[in-house]
């Protein structure tokens, strides 16, 4: 049966006579059927479509979120950022009085600003305090802190007059590592990426193990292969451990082992005090996965079939059951849903079924469920659905915020915007979907 939510009983009338209108009186039975139902379809299209605001053309295509800042890119190549900025890494210089805070106000941007618009860009990656993105020609542009070395250069470009608020400036072009890498992501003081064979190129701080290799320190290594020969589909990089998904299908993570959040059984190193593993580990359980994405103590994998599975610590429901405080070996997430994509925050998870409806769990911290409620202490063991029923195509979480890119290309963000990084306007915190626009690009002339 077809359903065409939102149309008024007055345009279904108009389309059970838009046959005769067309075809005349004696139009057939399947003909009228046939218009009807395309009739029906079309005016669904354009009921659900004014609800969303069509804010701009071209159209998001990728959003990325560190903590506290976030970048969105489109379709024309353009790139845009906002949120925390005291180590300049929305890609604008640093004003000292931009948000208010207590006891002093500190950087930030709280709506989106073009960045480097003499580029084109086709990736964007969002780490700590500093944000990488790579041109239409292959080249990778980073700005914001290398205090770990995470933009894989030795030497911070522009001054540094405090080792742990390095910048890049925008006058400096920097080149992160000669290599080829095809893909790549950034966490807390880290980053990982994908060379043409598929295997992981890992640069930046090891205090836990987190770049796969010798020697476990917080000082800065260069890029360089990981530990063993798997090579990757995809990687999810948390701020202390990171998985990835081989070309078989196999879930593998490395790092911090505090909470078990590597799933998997071996003989641990000691990283700071720490349970660690500087190789890859397999996750128990033989499971054929999709994609994988790490927490701060607790990943999670999507199986082909839309089943999420999740291990490490339950502190917070971030495995989406009930009961044990952790979990070294993947459980099911709760509810039964199917879904199509997964992406984890801190503390929390967010997922979108096939229909692309969004659901989360975990903790309820400063909106990040984006479910209505925020909460210091209370968690969802279990995915809720995202407040508006809106349809979108994918899902990224950073600290504590959520955004989303709906099926027209529009972006809408949710959960701690205290330093402006859901980039509304406005600072606060937001607990259900919001619209966020982008600036019109430039007429051509």
């Amino acid at each position: 049966m077809l359903l065409a939510l939102g149309v008024t009983s007055s345009a279904r009338q108009h389309c059970y006579n838009a046959p005769r209108i067309i075809f005349g009186d004696e139009v057939g039975p399947v003909i009228r059927k046939a218009v009807f139902q395309i009739c029906l379809v079309v005016l669904t299209v354009a009921c659900d479509s004014a609800t969303e605001p069509q804010f701009r053309t071209p159209r998001v295509i990728q959003a990325a979120l560190g903590y506290g800042h976030g970048c969105a890119l489109t379709d024309d190549g353009a790139l845009y950022c906002w949120g925390l900025n005291g180590a300049g890494q929305v890609g604008v210089p640093p004003a000292a009085d931009s948000c208010q805070a207590i006891p002093a106000p500190f950087s930030c941007v709280k709506q989106p600003v073009r960045v480097m618009p003499s580029y084109q860009f086709v990736q964007v990656a969002a780490g700590g305090n500093f944000t990488c993105a790579m041109t239409a020609d292959g080249q990778v542009l980073c700005w914001g802190s290398n205090a770990w070395g995470q933009m894989g250069v030795e030497e911070p470009v522009g001054p540094c007059p405090d080792p742990d608020n390095c910048r890049v400036h925008l006058d400096g072009v920097v080149t992160p590592w000669g290599a080829d890498v095809r893909q790549f992501n950034a966490h807390a003081g880290y980053m990982c990426g994908l060379d043409n064979e598929g295997l992981a190129v890992c640069w930046g701080s090891n205090d836990h193990g987190q770049l796969a290799r010798q020697p476990v320190m917080r000082t800065l290594l260069p890029p360089e292969r990981i530990s063993g020969t798997v090579a990757f589909r995809a990687l999810g990089l948390g701020p202390q451990h990171a998985c990835g998904v081989s070309t078989q299908g196999r879930a593998y993570c490395w790092g911090s082992n505090e909470y078990g959040q590597l799933g998997g059984a071996g003989t641990w190193l000691s990283c700071y005090a720490q349970p660690c593993a500087i190789q890859p580990v397999p996750v128990a359980g033989g499971m054929t996965f999709s994609a994988v994405v790490a927490g701060a103590v607790h990943s999670c994998g999507l199986r082909r079939d839309g089943r999420a599975y999740c291990w490490g610590s339950n502190q917070n429901g971030q495995l989406g059951v009930a009961g044990p405080g952790m979990s070294t070996t993947p459980v099911a997430v709760s509810g039964g849903h199917r879904f199509k994509a997964l992406t984890s925050g801190l503390n929390y998870n967010c997922a979108l079924t096939l229909a692309g409806k969004a659901y989360c769990w975990g903790w309820r911290y400063a909106g990040a469920l984006g479910d209505g409620y925020s909460s210091a202490t209370g968690y969802a063991s279990a995915p809720v659905a995202v407040s508006g029923d809106h349809t979108f195509s994918s899902i990224v979480a950073g600290g504590e915020s959520t955004c989303g890119i709906t099926r027209y290309g529009n972006l809408m963000c949710w959960g701690n915007n205290l330093s402006g990084s859901l980039g509304v306007g406005r600072q606060g915190i937001q607990a259900v979907p919001e619209w966020v626009t982008l600036p019109l690009p430039a007429p051509t002339t």
